[in-house]
Formats: C-alpha cells, structure tokens, sequence
C-alpha cells in the first residue's frame, strides 16, 4: 500500500475506512489529499475482502473545502473542476460498493 502522508487507509474485517488527516487544516482538500484520496478509492474498489468503505474526517471538522493556500497557487479553470471530478467524484460514484 502507499505511503500516504495526508489521509489514513485501513481495511479491517471487510470495511474499508479512509480518513481525511488534516485535521489542523480542518482537512481542507488540497492536491496531495486528491491524488491520495483517488489511490485510496482505487485500492478499495480493487481489494476483494472489501465489502464498505467509511469515508471521515479527523478532528473537528470533517472536510472544510478547498485549501485556500492551494487555490492561490492555482488558477482555478474548468479544466481544474473537471480534475477533481473525475479524480474523486467520479470514482466514488462508480464504485459498487456501499
């Protein structure tokens, strides 16, 4: 499994479980969090023994959004939308798994 440094990913008795782990940031989402997320979701829906994915967030919040340091870095376009769309939105939503 990789190493991720911005979610945390467990599989144990058929339940998949996947947790937003930024809470200083109130998990504000952010590309390394997209491309983690995206991995997270892929290893789930290719792992047989997983039967449900919990999807949370650490700390007190469980997502607040976009990170506001990573929009400033970035000019926010449709191309960008359709990027997180397709990277998360659209694995989740194709998953056969509750």
């Amino acid at each position: 499994m990789t190493d991720f440094t911005r979610i945390k990913y467990a599989v144990q008795e058929q339940i998949c479980t996947i947790a937003l782990s930024r809470p200083e940031k109130h998990n504000a989402l952010d590309d390394q969090m997209i491309k983690e997320l995206s991995s997270a979701f892929h290893a789930a829906q290719k792992d047989s023994n997983v039967k449900v994915i919990v999807l949370k967030g650490e700390g007190e919040s469980f997502c607040s959004g976009a990170d506001l340091a990573y929009l400033q870095k970035m000019v926010l376009t449709l191309h960008t939308c359709k990027r997180f769309q397709n990277l998360i939105l659209t694995r989740i939503r194709k998953i056969p798994i509750p």
